[in-house]
This record gives structure tokens, sequence and C-alpha cells, in this order.
């Protein structure tokens, strides 16, 4: 009764919150990190210069704003055809060649589908071309290699690709809509666990506990995890859900002993397996909803 109110009392509030979250700019995204390595040795050229490249309509004669600028990149560049132009892509700082790697941020409109990399070696008098890669909202790592015979391979790095597909997943499916998953799972585990502990007293008052504290921890867990992996990447995200679940289970460990007056470590146990059962079924679904 108590989740049930709470829900009425703040259900116009959860799907603001919910189309709120999802509209958050992504900052991992917009930053484009490209490591460089000259037939599989990092590069220590520091006056090395950098270009992201997209299909635009017409040609950018330099970068927006602050981008580093090569001369004579279009001289290298493939020629037009019926979807556009390779040119400077829309981001507004990058190009310097710091730490072994070039990055590329700020960008207008969004980070492009695809992009290539154009490396100008100083030592050689040399521009390389990259292949032409896909991004992903959450990965944004790359390498590029400048090889002998003139090319460059740009690869991304694919490291925690599906989870990171899960999480973009579970922001398409939505707040509403993960939360009413964790309720069931997490409800069914914890009804399972009190009828093993043969506590049928208690069982309406323990399952009553477990809706009413998911209903009221679940969007500040959902709101918190999509600001980690919003601003910090997806590493960031996960080391700071991790943080999240492993206090709730706690918290919902400890309301579950309390209110089915049985020992705290049994209230944990429950409230750990019931974490584990709803994360394995929102990762899946989240990965599925994505693909």
């Amino acid at each position: 009764m108590i989740a049930v109110r709470y829900l009425k009392k703040n259900i116009s509030w959860l799907v603001v919150f919910s189309f709120l979250v999802g509209a958050v700019p992504c900052w991992a995204e917009d930053s484009q990190l490209v490591l460089v390595t000259a037939d599989g040795q990092r590069l220590s050229e520091s006056l090395a210069l950098g270009a992201m490249l997209s299909k635009e309509p017409s040609v950018r004669a330099k970068p927006i704003n602050m981008g580093v600028e090569i001369a004579g990149l279009h001289n290298v560049l493939p020629a037009a055809d019926a979807n556009g132009v390779w040119t400077y892509a829309s981001y507004r700082w990058g190009g310097a060649f710091v730490g072994g790697q070039f990055k590329f941020n700020g960008f207008i409109g969004g980070v492009p589908d695809h992009f290539r990399i154009a490396v100008y070696r100083p030592s050689q008098e040399k521009i390389y071309l990259s292949n032409e890669v896909q991004t992903h909202p959450l990965l944004n790592r790359y390498h590029v290699d400048l090889l002998k015979n003139g090319k460059a391979v740009l690869t991304r790095s694919d490291t925690g690709k599906a989870m990171a597909n899960a999480v973009l997943g579970l922001a398409d499916l939505g707040l509403l809509s993960a939360m009413v998953l964790v309720l069931v799972t997490e409800g069914m585990v914890v009804i399972a666990g009190v009828m093993l502990l043969k506590k049928k007293k208690v069982l309406v008052r323990v399952a009553g506990g477990c809706i009413a504290v998911n209903a009221f921890a679940f969007p500040m867990v959902w709101a918190l995890a999509h600001a980690g992996f919003w601003f910090g990447g997806l590493w960031v995200g996960l080391g700071f859900l991790l943080l999240q679940l492993t206090l709730a289970v706690l918290l919902q460990g400890t309301a579950y002993a309390l209110l089915g007056r049985f020992d705290w470590r049994r209230g944990v146990a429950i409230g750990l397996i019931a974490k584990i059962a709803a994360g394995s079924l929102l990762f899946v679904i989240g990965y599925c909803v994505f693909a």
C-alpha cells in the first residue's frame, strides 16, 4: 500500500524525470581520443598534426573555431561523390598531438556517424589518410597506426561494447519500463527467499517492503547512473553504478531483515540475489533493445 501511494503521488515526476534523463547530452561521446602509432610503435613527433574528417555536403576550408589546420589536406582527400565530400568534421577543438594522441571535442550537431583521421608527420613531410570507422555513443577511444607503405589503419576500441550496448538499450527502454521489470523480478526473488526461510507470516510485509524500497530508490539510481555514464563515460559510469548497487543491496537487505524479523545476513543475501537477477535481466533486455 505504501508503494502504491508513493507511485500515485509521484508518477508525474517520474515521467518528467524519465524524459529529462533521456535528453542529457553525452559528454563522454563529445571527446574522441585517437592514439597514434607508427608501425606499431608510439609516435614521438610532438609536431605531428591531426584532423578528424567526415562526409559533408560541401568542403570546409579549415576547421571550426580552434581546430588545427593541416596545410594541403584537401589535395589528398578522395573526390566528392553522391554522399558528399570528405572534409573537416564539425569539432571546435582538436588536432594537436599531446601525450601520444589526438583529442577532438566540442562537436556541433553531434559526433559524425563515421569518420576518418588525417595525420601529418613533419619528419616524413607526408599526410596519412586512414580508413573510415563507425562511432559509438559510449565508446570513444581509437587507434591509428601509420604504416611504412603510406597507409593509416584506424580502429575503434570495442572493450566493453556489450555493456555499452546494454546501457544504451536501457536508456531507450525508459525509466518506467525498467522499474517495472525490476519490481517484478526482485519481488519474485524476495517471495521465493521468504518461502525458503519458512516465514510465510511476514511474506506480504517483506514483499511490500521490496516494492516500496525499489519504488523510492530506483529513480535515484537511474538518475545517478545516467549522469555517470553520460558525463564520465562507460567505465566511470559502471564503477559508479556498482557503488550504488552495493549500497542498495545493504539498504534493501537491512529492510528485509527488519520487516521479516530474521538474520541480517539472510536479508542481505536475499537482496543480493534479487539485484543479480534483476541486473542480469535488464542487461539482456537492454542489449536486445539496442541491437
